[in-house]
């Protein structure tokens, strides 16, 4: 099997609808079984690129927040963009 590429400038939520759409077509079972295997092969592509994406939201989450464990909150940090 062949691995799908998904671009990288594809956002979240596009890569979200796109698998949404893969999963509603490999659910109908209407798909002959060489297109259903593309199918899982394209999902699982989506599925690594949503990973990705979050991944790196968490990082950029984490650059803005700090945990301050005498309060047991996150807090507000200056976030540096050039990072």
């Amino acid at each position: 099997m062949s691995k799908a590429k998904i671009p990288a400038s594809k956002s979240f939520e596009e890569a979200l609808r796109d698998l949404d759409a893969l999963v509603r077509e490999l659910e109908s079972e209407a798909l002959p079984l060489s297109e259903a295997l593309n199918a899982f092969q394209q999902s699982q592509a989506l599925i690594q690129h949503c990973e990705k994406a979050l991944a790196s939201a968490e990082t950029q989450l984490v650059k803005v927040l700090q945990h301050n464990p005498a309060t047991a909150e996150w807090e507000l940090q200056p976030f540096d963009t050039a990072d």
